[in-house]
């Protein structure tokens, strides 16, 4: 898959996926961060133009698989409409115990916010 259709495209494939620990490292060590109650976002620039996500939900913070794949589900979901506004950007999203007071709606918003967030700085 090309870059082109990766960011156009409406699918999360592998291309968008952090997938080795040294990716992840990188971001941990050299990022921006953006945060609100519920999420905590580290970015890193990069040079090319396919943004990739990371996530980062502990057993500790969500205790039972159910909420921890829901969460990440809805943060591949918020990461891939947005994904044409963080193009150049690996990105690795942590959740913090408040997003258990929330809904998806409001989850959504706040990811929206977030990402919004991130561009601006």
């Amino acid at each position: 898959m090309n870059e082109d259709t990766s960011l156009t495209g409406s699918s999360f494939g592998k291309s968008n996926r952090l997938l080795s620990s040294g990716a992840y490292k990188k971001v941990f060590d050299q990022n921006k961060k953006v945060s609100d109650n519920s999420f905590l976002i580290l970015a890193r620039k990069k040079q090319q133009n396919c943004p990739r996500l990371g996530l980062a939900v502990a057993k500790k913070v969500l205790r039972l698989a159910v909420e921890r794949n829901r969460l990440k589900r809805l943060i591949r979901e918020s990461f891939r409409l947005h994904k044409t506004q963080l193009r150049s950007f690996d990105v690795v999203v942590m959740v913090r115990k408040d997003c258990q007071k929330f809904n998806n709606s409001q989850l959504l918003l706040k990811l929206d916010k977030l990402w919004n967030k991130l561009n601006l700085t």
